[in-house]
C-alpha cells in the first residue's frame, strides 16, 4: 500500500441536512479543506509543496481541473472530525491527480471515494507551469494506485 496522508476535517452544523446526514455538496467542501491540509503537510526529504493558505495564498496557484466522487454510505453530523485519506494517483508534467477515501472515523467503513485533478499554474502568466523537482519528489513519495470507482 502506498503512503497516504491521514487528514482530520471537522464537521460543521451547516454541513448537515434535515436527516442529520452531511449534504453531498458539503462533502466536496470537506475534500477541498483536505486538499489544503494535504498541501500543507506533504513533505519528503525537506521538500514541500506550495501551501494554499496564509502568506502563500495565490502566489503559487493550483487549479482544480475536475473532480469525481462516489458516495457509498452517509456521513452523520458528529463532533469528531471525519477522516480523509489522500494520496497521489498520477503525476504529469504540470499536473497531478489526488485520490481519496472518506470515513466517519479512522476505523469506519468507507463513506465516499473520489478523484481530484489539479494543475500547477504560473501566477504571472496564468498558464500551466511544469512541476519543480522538489514538487515532483514530494508527489512521488505519496504515489499510489488510483481509487477504484464503480463506474
Amino acid at each position: 500500500m502506498s503512503r497516504r496522508l491521514h487528514l482530520s476535517v471537522p464537521l460543521r452544523w451547516s454541513d448537515a441536512d434535515a436527516y442529520g446526514h452531511i449534504n453531498n455538496v458539503a462533502v466536496l467542501a470537506l475534500v477541498e479543506q483536505a486538499r489544503v491540509l494535504f498541501f500543507a503537510q506533504a513533505e519528503c526529504d525537506d521538500e514541500t509543496l506550495p501551501r494554499l493558505d496564509g502568506e502563500n495564498l495565490g502566489r503559487s496557484p493550483i487549479f482544480l481541473t475536475g473532480q469525481r466522487i462516489e458516495y457509498r454510505l452517509p456521513l452523520r453530523l458528529e463532533l469528531e472530525p471525519v477522516r480523509i485519506d489522500m494520496w497521489v494517483s498520477h503525476i504529469g508534467a504540470a499536473d497531478c491527480e489526488l485520490s481519496y477515501q472518506i470515513r466517519q472515523q479512522a476505523e469506519s467503513p468507507i463513506a465516499a471515494v473520489g478523484l481530484n485533478g489539479l494543475v500547477f499554474m504560473n501566477p504571472e502568466t496564468g498558464h500551466p507551469r511544469r512541476l519543480t523537482g522538489g514538487e515532483r519528489q514530494v508527489l512521488a513519495s505519496l504515489l499510489g494506485e488510483q481509487v477504484r470507482l464503480r463506474r
